[in-house]
């Protein structure tokens, strides 16, 4: 008799589905949306604080703005949210998000341009000789955030930088992808087939995204699982990460997208990110091997999927695009050496094998992804 996972969980021969192991530790679903909650919060008062600076450069020529810069002050120092009812806390999220998108209409002679921005830094670049190269990185835009939440997997961020982020959103408009329901559509239905798959089976996703979404192609799959596939959403990490933190300040500055809806569309790129995180798990305790166009992704990871992403989409010949792509990881995980090694204490041995390992990954996968695009 075939063994489907579905009958494994309910039987009790497997993790049930709410209330699972995600990272270092179990975690409630509850618990989940709550850490969410408090990443956003943070993000959220990361951003008012820099409404706040540009307005209070406007107070000394408009005293009438103090009524909003001390009610912002008020907000951005304010603390205990952590300890707020669920309710409570979703009010306040509600509320920042109100007065951030508020903080647009600043008076006209303030000269403050009506848009809000994201607080991430971008990081600074060595010059690079190579104009292709060079391009390249300036079109990726590397930036950091500062990761002050634990999250679920109970470690502060250390190495909290994002690349190509801007490049999922823009590509995700040029395709009709919508960022708050199609990521969702596409690790709920991959979720739901992993459970009917037999244990010790095989899940093709190409072939499972091409009954979803069936008048779409490898460009637009590649960026999905580019969306879903980051380390976990903000409930594991702490932080809001790329495309989540490009979604927020995408709604929060399109009038036509009420704050509720700001607050809903977040949250449910967050469920796609955490159900496709779950896919992971359910498929590694049963045997499952996933499988890309027949090549297996067991072992991917975020790097492996950001590359194919990147080996997909760019132009040019392979060995140019391996070779752009396969620099940036050592770009990245260069910093990521000096983060495992200097911050969180890892040896020298398993920050080196880590470099090796995770650089090798960008040259595999944007090959892979390279060859199923072109």
């Amino acid at each position: 008799m075939i063994r489907r996972i579905l009958l494994s969980i309910f039987f009790g021969m497997g993790m049930p589905f709410i209330g699972f192991t995600a990272g270092a530790g179990a975690i409630s679903l509850k618990n989940l949306d709550f850490m969410e909650d408090i990443a956003i919060h943070d993000r959220l008062l990361q951003t008012l604080e820099a409404q706040y600076f540009k307005w209070r450069i406007c107070s000394k020529l408009l005293p009438q703005v103090d009524k909003e810069l001390r009610r912002w002050y008020q907000m951005i120092g304010s603390t205990g949210f952590d300890q707020l009812s669920s309710k409570a806390q979703k009010t306040e999220i509600l509320v920042l998000m109100s007065e951030i998108r508020s903080s647009k209409r600043a008076p006209p002679d303030c000269n403050i341009k009506p848009q809000i921005v994201s607080v991430r830094k971008a990081m600074k670049l060595p010059f690079i000789k190579h104009s292709q190269i060079m391009q390249f990185v300036h079109a990726i835009a590397p930036a950091c955030f500062v990761a002050k939440s634990r999250g679920s997997f109970h470690e502060k961020e250390s190495n909290a930088c994002f690349a190509a982020d801007g490049l999922i959103l823009n590509d995700s408009h040029t395709y009709g992808i919508d960022l708050s329901t199609s990521p969702l559509k596409l690790s709920l239905a991959l979720l739901q087939r992993l459970l009917l798959t037999e244990v010790g089976g095989s899940l093709e996703l190409f072939t499972e995204f091409s009954k979803i979404f069936p008048n779409q192609g490898p460009k637009q799959f590649f960026t999905l699982l580019a969306t879903v596939s980051t380390s976990g959403n903000s409930g594991l990490t702490g932080w809001l990460q790329g495309v989540e933190d490009h979604l927020i300040i995408q709604d929060l500055n399109n009038e036509n997208i009420s704050i509720p809806q700001v607050y809903e569309r977040t949250k449910a790129l967050q469920k796609a990110k955490i159900s496709y995180h779950k896919l992971r798990d359910i498929a590694d305790q049963f045997h499952v091997k996933l499988t890309i166009f027949g090549i297996e992704i067991t072992d991917w990871n975020r790097h492996n999927m950001m590359a194919a992403y990147l080996g997909c989409r760019e132009a040019g010949s392979q060995k140019d695009v391996v070779n752009r792509v396969y620099k940036i990881g050592i770009g990245y995980e260069s910093r990521d050496f000096f983060s495992h090694l200097f911050l969180e204490n890892v040896s020298l041995k398993d920050s080196a094998q880590n470099f090796k390992e995770d650089t090798a990954r960008y040259a595999e996968s944007s090959k892979i992804g390279y060859q199923a695009c072109h």
